[in-house]
């Protein structure tokens, strides 16, 4: 026998065509992910029997609905180098927000340049809601939200200052857009390569998506959420590994990007973002013991963050005071590709704790991002 090791995991991620559908669909190379951390869980949740039978004994259990989770709780999220080509983890983002505008659009700006829009020498693949970067006169480049695309005319959440003259850079690429329902499932596989044990959980749902953006270390993803069913070496049926393992790009670091609140440059340190879409499974009908297809959300959507920075600019005090909602732009990477960015239009402050220490205080400030039109209070982008 050989005892199983972490080191040698391997991860699959394939999108179902029909909910937990059994024979799964057919594994590829091409749906190999590469993570840090994940786990897929099943339990019975059998209960001891309640019946008095003269002794104070549990003497037999009694069926409940099993139930059965994924927790992928630590991802990079590695843009693929390419505009318009989505990531490895892509997928989990699409079905975790409800949709995705795929675009490579690499032009510039043809006349009418200001901070909130642009007549552009090609619209192509712009959409509503899509991100796209701005090349600012100093260079800089910026994230922002297309607030409205009429073929080649389109305004944006207002940049820190007008582009410039016409010829100034603008790229969109995949940008990932929420909507009223989550309707994707995914069956999600556990490789381990060295004694061949093997896991899946098949109509997995995601539930709950986690961003970290660090000013030191890589962008970070977390996805989780309820699963139909489960099988492994033991139970039910797992596919054999592909013969191949292919992902595409490569880890981007904060050490590259900017953060912007409203038009203002923000020296943010991290953040953490978290998306909980409150959804839950169909698995209460008698006559089933696993859930049969996706019931939609029991309560509403919540966007949150905490943002940490030194205490030096109070810019976000005075939001937090006023109840001034802010927009949030976050941009990491600066090469085309390579890029990822987040754009929240209305986040709402509060006050937050002044910390305790000696050296240079942190503070970390909590908000919540609020819609202003419906399926707008975040929007992500690999661009």
């Amino acid at each position: 026998m050989t005892i199983e090791t972490g080191l040698l995991e391997q991860s699959y991620i394939k999108e179902e065509t029909t909910f937990a559908i059994t024979p799964a669909d057919a594994l590829s190379a091409t749906d190999g992910i590469r993570h840090l951390e994940l786990s897929l869980s099943s339990k019975k949740n059998r209960e001891a029997s309640p019946e008095k039978r003269g002794t104070p004994d549990e003497t037999q259990s009694l069926p409940r609905r099993q139930s059965q989770n994924f927790d992928l709780s630590s991802i990079m999220w590695e843009p693929s180098g390419t505009l318009g080509t989505i990531s490895n983890i892509g997928k989990l983002l699409e079905g975790g927000v409800g949709s995705k505008a795929v675009a490579s659009l690499n032009t510039t700006i043809a006349s009418g340049g200001s901070a909130t829009g642009a007549t552009l020498t090609s619209g192509t693949g712009a959409t509503v809601g899509g991100l796209v970067v701005v090349t600012m006169p100093s260079g800089v480049r910026e994230v922002t939200r297309l607030k409205t695309v009429a073929g080649a005319v389109v305004t944006w959440d207002s940049l820190s200052v007008t582009p410039g003259a016409a010829g100034a850079a603008v790229v969109c690429g995949v940008s990932y857009v929420l909507t009223n329902n989550i309707t994707k499932s995914y069956a999600i596989y556990k490789y381990f390569n060295a004694g061949g044990f093997k896991q899946c959980c098949y109509g997995s749902v995601v539930d709950r998506i986690q961003i970290s953006f660090d000013g030191s270390k890589e962008t970070m993803l977390a996805f989780s959420g309820p699963s139909a069913s489960y099988a492994d070496s033991t139970v039910g049926t797992v596919q054999a590994k592909p013969g191949s393992h292919t992902t595409v790009g490569a880890p981007v670091a904060g050490l590259t990007g900017n953060v912007y609140i409203d038009t203002a440059a923000f020296p943010l340190i991290a953040a953490q973002i978290e998306i909980q879409n409150q959804v839950v499974l169909r698995n209460d009908e008698i006559g089933t013991s696993v859930a049969t297809a996706i019931a939609g959300r029991n309560n509403r959507r919540q966007v949150t963050c905490s943002l940490t920075f030194f205490l030096e600019d109070t810019n976000l005090f005075t939001k937090a005071n006023a109840v001034t909602k802010a927009v949030v732009r976050i941009l990491i990477g600066q090469t085309n590709g390579s890029m990822l960015g987040c754009v929240m239009p209305s986040v709402e402050f509060e006050i937050p704790d002044i910390p305790q220490g000696t050296g240079p205080l942190r503070v970390t400030i909590s908000g919540r991002a609020y819609a202003t039109s419906g399926n707008d209070q975040i929007f992500l982008g690999e661009l």
